[in-house]
């Protein structure tokens, strides 16, 4: 519709060849897209990132023996031979999971322990900011598979600080600035969260919905049909209470969050 610029959209196979492509904005999932149709294309295909961002392709890719080649910020692979198919445990996700971790951090007397989670370090940035606000967290690699580092982080309640978050942290945690945003909201002093534009073009504009939502903290708070920022501001207002129209919203990507969130407090 309109020429292909709304959905839903219609995709016509048809022989792929090799591209070079940079990416305008830091974007782990439009690289692996590339790649991934680089292993059926003719010729090489190359992506380059502005900035390093999630690799969790890169190391799959490695561990299938796929064509890679990764020189700095460039990514390159070309058609690949058939290769056999493998049984893969994959980590629990350290997005999901950053969302108990700052309820704990926030929630006077609270402890909680994630278990069998990803470490991958282009994922979780959001623990160093996190540290360098205060934080009491602990966390430690103990296994992996395909490459993926896997372990447990333990959360405890802790006065937090507002801080100045490094930029080149934020495309290791772009995904994770919903749930920071809601741990700033508990902490004392300013925080500042620089370069969020690939925010603006998420499942809603994620900067206005983060500062509409911090305004109306303690009150009622609107998902904007936005996952993260549905789960986000229920830990936000986790400690006091808050309302989430339209929870459901939570289901896109971790079905079950408000029973397991409850879950924490008992069920109340």
């Amino acid at each position: 519709r309109e020429g292909g610029k709304r959905a839903p959209l219609a995709v016509r196979g048809a022989s792929l060849r090799g591209i070079r492509y940079t990416l305008p904005v830091p974007s782990a999932q439009v690289k692996s897209a590339l790649l991934l149709a680089g292993l059926f294309a003719e010729g090489v295909t190359e992506v380059e990132e502005p900035v390093p961002t999630r690799d969790h392709t890169e190391r799959l890719f490695r561990h299938f023996g796929l064509p890679l080649g990764v020189e700095g910020n460039r990514i390159r692979t070309r058609r690949a031979d058939p290769f056999p198919a493998q049984d893969l445990v994959v980590p629990g996700d350290f997005s999901s999971a950053a969302f108990f971790l700052v309820a704990a951090l926030i929630t006077p007397g609270s402890e909680v322990v994630v278990e069998g989670v990803g470490l991958n370090p282009t994922r979780t940035g959001l623990l160093q900011v996190l540290a360098s606000m205060g934080a009491d967290l602990e966390w430690r690699v103990l296994e992996g598979e395909a490459g993926e580092p896997v372990g447990y982080i333990r959360a405890r309640y802790s006065p937090l600080k507002g801080v100045s978050v490094d930029p080149a942290l934020i495309p290791l945690m772009v995904d994770e600035v919903p749930i920071l945003a809601a741990a700033a909201a508990w902490a004392e002093g300013e925080t500042f969260i620089p370069n969020l534009s690939e925010l603006r073009v998420k499942e809603s504009d994620r900067v206005a919905a983060i500062a509409h939502n911090l305004r109306a903290l303690g009150v009622e708070v609107e998902p904007f049909h936005d996952h993260r920022i549905a789960m986000a501001f229920a830990v936000a207002g986790f400690p006091v209470g808050v309302r989430v129209w339209e929870p459901g919203w939570a289901e896109i990507s971790y079905p079950g969050f408000f029973r397991d969130l409850l879950g924490l407090c008992g069920g109340s």
